[in-house]
């Protein structure tokens, strides 16, 4: 296997199903081709944290102050806790920072998917404090002999979480839904990719583009993919993901897209991009 273990997921749009292609890919590895996976959930929004906690779990989780999520990772100690409605006055634990408090199993067998959940909180987070920045690839660096893939869930910004993601991976993948809005953002991306090599001397792979939320009836999206497609210096998956509201369905189901019976047939989709996401890591 080449040294491609950390992976940003990365689109400077939101809405394009970023988050819906983490969740899946990771477990569809996890369940298909026993890969031990970890999800971390960099998105002050956390919807990859939601798409597998149910609310009502999750603030549960967030609201025990022995519990840990990504925030901990850039803090000496740790903090109130927020629920996802409003912050609430906890009582601060005393307990030191253990992340093995932070990381939730959701599958487990053969191989394995883990979870760092989110929290509104991690926006506090600023760039200007020197060496914000480089705290996540140093987490991982001790963590990460412990699996095969692990996948950074970015927001939709080029910000400190989207720094830090980048400075800890080793390629990045990027969904692009193929309209006009969305294509566009692509090359504001590479461009925001660029200074980061710039800055810090660092260059990680591009493993390529995945469509997502395709409407193969509309002729505007056949047009994007198939200019996308023929750039000459990007990698655009075959297989994609299409638009449905049966995975909309699966998603506040808390279910992967193939094991919901209704999204079977886009969860098909999911595996296919898995197959075609270890062949071109074995490649690069």
């Amino acid at each position: 296997m080449p040294n491609i273990k950390v992976i940003s997921v990365i689109n400077m749009k939101g809405g394009v199903g970023k988050t819906t292609l983490t969740a899946n890919l990771a477990y569809a590895l996890a369940q298909f081709h026993d890969k031990k996976v970890l999800i971390v959930d960099m998105d002050p929004q956390f919807n990859a944290t939601q798409y597998f906690i149910p609310q009502k779990d999750y603030v549960k989780y967030i609201n025990n102050p022995d519990k840990r999520t990504v925030l901990d990772i850039f803090q000496d100690r740790p903090e109130t806790a927020p629920s996802t409605v409003r912050d609430r006055n906890l009582r601060t634990s005393q307990t030191p920072i253990n992340l093995e408090n932070g990381i939730i199993n959701i599958y487990d067998n053969e191989g394995k998917l883990d979870l760092i959940p989110s929290t509104l909180r991690l926006m506090k987070i600023q760039e200007s404090e020197r060496g914000e920045e480089f705290k996540l690839q140093r987490f991982l660096d001790k963590i990460k002999g412990a699996y095969d893939f692990i996948f950074i869930d970015c927001p939709p910004t080029m910000s400190i979480f989207t720094l830090s993601a980048y400075l800890a991976s080793d390629a990045y993948l990027i969904p692009v839904k193929p309209d006009y809005l969305s294509s566009i953002g692509l090359p504001l991306l590479e461009r925001g990719i660029k200074d980061y090599e710039e800055r810090f001397a660092k260059r990680i792979k591009q493993i390529g583009i995945i469509f997502t939320m395709v409407d193969i009836r509309t002729t505007l999206m056949k047009d994007t993919m198939n200019t996308l497609k023929s750039s000459t210096n990007r990698v655009v998956f075959d297989n994609y993901l299409r638009h449905s509201t049966k995975i909309a369905r699966a998603v506040k189901q808390n279910k992967v897209l193939f094991n919901y019976s209704e999204s079977k047939p886009y969860g098909k989709e999911i595996i296919n991009i898995a197959d075609e996401f270890l062949d071109k890591v074995r490649r690069r």
